[in-house]
């Protein structure tokens, strides 16, 4: 099971991922805070096939700020209902030893 608490320091880039199984297909996306993101050059969004209906849908976030720290809900829609699975990002400082 992916994490759902992730931790990445200022300026540093990460990737977010959750693992969806939907049947019939679903509408996936990534929210922030309720808003949905849309792929950008800070934020892409890609979705891998894993057969069995299975998807899993990652968030690359670059260029990481204080604004990107927060709530972020991977959403699965479809006629049969919603799913979503939640991580959080919080900043995390490096020091050289």
């Amino acid at each position: 099971m992916p994490a759902t608490r992730l931790g990445q320091a200022l300026g540093r880039e990460t990737i977010l991922e959750c693992r969806i199984t939907a049947y019939p297909h679903a509408v996936n996306y990534w929210q922030k805070d309720g808003g949905r993101i849309i792929s950008s050059s800070k934020h892409r969004i890609e979705a891998y096939d894993e057969g069995d209906n299975k998807l899993t849908l990652s968030l690359r976030i670059v260029d990481i700020d204080v604004d990107d720290y927060g709530r972020y809900d991977c959403i699965a829609a479809n006629a049969l209902g919603t799913d979503q699975q939640t991580i959080h990002l919080f900043g995390k400082d490096f020091y050289l030893v």
